[in-house]
């Protein structure tokens, strides 16, 4: 019998595969917006927006479960052509972010497709550089390592980086 650290890990590897696994039918965001309006919506996806609506606006092709819509290419967990997510509850969307495509040998990102035309009025998006983002949003402040963000109230919106470019985008509401 396997010592319980041992155990344990195995639960979580095999917990990570699951929740990694691409639910089968998901498909990559289609927004009908490519407007990033921050502390509000993503690419037509609004907090406090229904389930349903949200879907729609994404094309409806996400993949729903109890809690989280994921968009990502079918069988594509790694989501080497990106991905986009939103969280919700009560049928209310309560967070929501995009990502650009993954390299599947390197895990890099690489800053091409669809989800790159999604940008703010300031054109910010995906693969925006700091300095662009400093500029275009001078009250911007620093959250975390690498985490850029610009709260409104209950609500943020947060630039994360990876190699001094913006590798995902995501707009949460919080409880007061």
């Amino acid at each position: 019998m396997p010592n319980p650290v041992i155990r344990l890990s195995m639960l979580a590897c095999t917990l990570l595969v699951l929740v990694s696994a691409a639910p089968a039918g998901a498909a990559l965001p289609a927004p009908a917006s490519t407007k990033i309006v921050p502390a509000q919506s993503l690419g037509g996806v609004t907090l406090g927006q229904s389930v349903a609506a949200a879907n729609l606006a994404w094309g409806g092709g996400g993949a729903c479960q109890s809690s989280s819509c994921i968009f990502l290419a079918d069988r594509d967990p790694r989501g080497s052509n990106g991905r986009g997510y939103f969280g919700f509850a009560a049928d209310k969307v309560t967070n929501v972010f995009i990502q650009p495509p993954r390299n599947v040998s390197t895990g890099a990102y690489m800053y091409k497709g669809p989800l790159m035309k999604l940008k703010t009025s300031k054109g910010i998006g995906l693969g925006a550089r700091l300095k662009d983002l400093k500029a275009a949003y001078p009250k911007v402040k620093l959250s975390g390592r690498a985490l850029w963000s610009l709260k409104s109230g209950t609500r943020q919106t947060t630039f994360s980086f990876d190699l001094g470019r913006v590798y995902q985008v995501s707009i949460d509401v919080f409880a007061k």
